[in-house]
């Protein structure tokens, strides 16, 4: 039995839902007319249905960023390399050091965050949804979410480099905010099974960080901002997970 059930999950696949909500208690949790309820909802089905779309409308990836504590830890950084900002080596060193901490404190964050969680589970759900208006409408909605994120995250990434007149090579910010978005949220997919991934840390050298010792900065290897050259020691940047 168990194994024909499992062959049909890998024909069909894996799917999540919200079957699991009680529909008739929720009714009574509401406080609402069980008859107002099936007027505008015929069957539980519907109800998720509806469900499950204005959860998807919900922007929930905004809602799960702590972005205030972001922005105290954008500025408690540069308030503190202040007097090294003046120069390009002091400059490229802070950036270096905006990468490793914010996204150590994004993992963090999110990696706690229930709506984060959701979120994820969301998107899981949307995927196994019949084909069909409900399945085209929930995967709209996320995808609009998804740019919305992308968008605010790009635009923060901006404001930084603007402040430290710095510009990647060859790649906009919002692709910069994809790739560190997916990022950590495979770091955060990984961690739930594998726990022991989140306390994990691994040296990496960005480079253009600062300038070898005993060396002037005329002396460097030419690397343009965004590239990454082996022969560059920089401040280790630490990526959670790895």
């Amino acid at each position: 039995m168990q194994a024909t059930a499992a062959e049909a999950v890998a024909r069909t696949g894996l799917t999540v839902g919200l079957d699991h909500l009680p529909f008739e208690g929720l009714i009574r949790q509401a406080g609402v007319a069980r008859s107002a309820v099936y007027r505008k909802w015929p069957n539980k089905e519907a109800f998720l249905g509806d469900l499950l779309l204005e959860l998807a409308r919900g922007q929930a990836p905004l809602g799960a960023t702590g972005g205030e504590a972001a922005g105290a830890l954008v500025r408690r950084i540069l308030l503190a390399r202040l007097d090294t900002l003046t120069t390009p080596d002091g400059r490229r060193a802070a950036a270096a050091e905006l990468v490793r901490e914010t996204a150590l404190q994004d993992f963090r964050h999110l990696l706690g965050s229930p709506v984060w969680q959701t979120y994820l589970a969301l998107t899981a759900t949307a995927a196994g949804l019949p084909d069909g208006d409900l399945r085209g409408q929930v995967v709209a909605a996320l995808a609009d979410s998804e740019r919305t994120f992308t968008a605010r995250i790009a635009r923060s990434h901006r404001g930084v480099a603007d402040l430290l007149g710095l510009r990647p090579a060859g790649v906009s910010f919002e692709t910069i905010a994809h790739l560190g978005n997916a990022l950590v949220r495979g770091l955060i997919t990984k961690a739930t099974t594998t726990p022991e991934l989140a306390e994990q840390r691994t040296a990496a050298t960005i480079a253009g960080a600062r300038a070898r010792p005993g060396r002037d900065h005329a002396d460097l290897p030419r690397t343009r901002p965004g590239q990454v050259d082996a022969r560059r020691p920089g401040p280790a940047a630490r990526t959670p997970g790895e």
